[in-house]
């Protein structure tokens, strides 16, 4: 595979342009990537077991991650079940059109 320093340059432009216009113009840090990457394994830590992970106080990580959550980068925080665990033995997808 043959790398053209256009290309980079290119493939490096489109990424931060998507970045930028998924969070809305908010520039994250490495900090907010850890964060993020963390709570993406494991939505149940804590804030100071995040805290302590990311070299940070609890109040300045609270900030950081209420900032994600008022951005829309953080949507919602979600439980997955299982469904054989429910006895739920299938999914239906159902698609209704009005007539």
């Amino acid at each position: 595979m043959v790398w053209r320093k256009g290309w980079l340059i290119y493939l490096c432009f489109a990424t931060f342009i998507e970045i930028f216009s998924i969070t809305g113009g908010m520039s994250l840090d490495k900090v907010d990537r850890q964060l993020l990457s963390m709570l993406q394994k494991d939505g149940t830590l804590s804030l100071n077991e995040l805290a302590e992970a990311v070299n940070l106080t609890t109040t300045p990580c609270w900030k950081r991650l209420k900032k994600l959550e008022e951005s829309g980068i953080i949507k919602q925080r979600v439980a997955l079940l299982d469904p054989e665990q429910l006895g739920l033995s299938f999914i239906a997808f159902v698609m209704v059109i009005p007539i």
